[in-house]
């Protein structure tokens, strides 16, 4: 029962990660400015 759970574990913990990593790079991708630039002109 513990190895079961291990193994559920990873695989959620690496989808969350994958998930988690695809998101963060399609919504950099998708902005017109850096974070840096937005900062300074305000």
């Amino acid at each position: 029962m513990t190895e079961k759970l291990a193994v559920y574990t990873s695989k959620f913990l690496a989808l969350f990660a994958l998930t988690y990593v695809s998101a963060l790079s399609i919504f950099l991708w998708h902005q017109p400015e850096a974070p840096e630039e937005l900062l300074q002109k305000k």
